[in-house]
C-alpha cells in the first residue's frame, strides 16, 4: 500500500460463492460459511450437515447446529454508515482477461462491484457509492440496492473519494449549483432525499475556506441536501480542540 501499515500480506476479503476450489499440498484452507434463516422461521434449534468432497478421498461430513431466535432483523438497518469502495482498485485486482474486450471487462467489473455492494449491505455496511444521478443506470442501481437494505448513499462525481476533486475556480464551482439542484429534484421525485448525502470533503486542513465554499454551494443548491465532511482521525482521538469558528458548513 501507499501508506504505512502494521502488516503487509494476505488479508481476508469478500469472496464469491464457490462449490469447488483447489487447495495446495500441505496447505490449511479456511472456509467461511454463512447461514441465513427465513424471516418467518419458528424459533428453535435446527441441525444439518456440511459435506466436503475431495478428489480421491471419502466425503467428510460435519454436523451443523443452528439456534434460531424469536425475532427477525429488518432488512434496512437504521444505523447509517459510510464505507468507501474504490472502483480503480477493483479494476487493478481484476484486470482484463486474455481474449476479453474492453466492454466485456467493463461489464464484468460492474457485476462484480454489485456483488461487493450487496455483500457489504447484507453485513450492514453501507457503501458510499457516489452515484451520478445524471447516469441512465443510477436510479435503477439505487432501487436494487435499497430493495436489498441500503439505507444511506452519496451522490455526485465530486467528492472526498476522488481526492476532493471540486473545481477551484469560483465560477466553475458555482456552475455546479444547477447540477446539484437537479440532483435534489431527482431525489425528491423518487423519495430518496432522506437516504442521500454528498461526501463533500475528506480530511481538509482545519480552517480551509474552500471547504466552506463547497458546502455553501451544496446548501444553496437545495437546503435539504446533506454534506458529510470527514475530519482527520488523529485530531479526534488525541482530543485536540477544534479552532473557534472553523468553517466547515456541514
Amino acid at each position: 500500500p501507499g501508506y504505512n501499515v502494521s502488516y503487509v500480506g494476505w488479508w481476508p476479503d469478500p469472496l464469491e460463492e464457490k462449490a469447488s476450489f483447489n487447495v495446495g499440498e500441505n496447505t490449511v484452507q479456511p472456509i467461511w460459511i454463512e447461514v441465513y434463516a427465513p424471516e418467518n422461521l419458528p424459533a428453535g434449534k435446527y441441525s444439518g450437515e456440511i459435506v466436503i468432497k475431495a478428489t480421491n478421498s471419502q466425503p467428510k461430513k460435519i454436523k451443523l447446529n443452528v439456534d434460531v431466535w424469536s425475532f427477525s432483523l429488518p432488512k434496512e438497518t437504521h444505523l447509517k454508515t459510510a464505507f468507501d469502495f474504490y472502483d480503480g482498485r477493483l479494476k487493478k485486482m481484476y484486470p482484463q482477461k486474455q481474449g476479453e474486450d474492453a466492454q466485456g471487462h467493463t461489464n464484468r467489473i460492474y457485476e462484480l462491484k454489485s456483488k461487493y455492494y450487496i455483500d457489504m449491505i447484507k453485513h450492514r455496511i453501507m457503501p458510499i457509492g457516489n452515484f451520478d444521478l445524471s447516469s441512465a443506470t443510477a436510479l435503477g442501481d439505487l432501487k436494487y440496492y435499497i430493495d436489498n437494505g441500503l439505507s444511506a448513499f452519496a451522490i455526485g462525481k465530486y467528492n472526498g473519494s476522488s481526492d476532493n476533486n471540486w473545481p477551484k475556480e469560483p465560477e466553475k464551482l458555482n456552475e455546479l449549483m444547477s447540477i446539484y439542484r437537479g440532483y435534489a429534484q431527482t431525489l425528491k421525485e423518487n423519495n430518496l432525499m432522506d437516504k442521500a448525502y454528498i461526501y463533500t470533503y475528506d480530511e481538509p486542513k482545519y480552517g480551509d475556506p474552500f471547504v466552506d465554499e463547497v458546502t455553501k454551494m451544496v446548501h444553496q443548491a437545495d437546503p435539504q441536501l446533506k454534506n458529510m465532511v470527514c475530519l482527520e482521525r488523529y485530531e479526534v482521538t488525541m482530543g485536540f480542540p477544534l479552532p473557534a469558528g472553523m468553517p466547515l458548513g456541514a
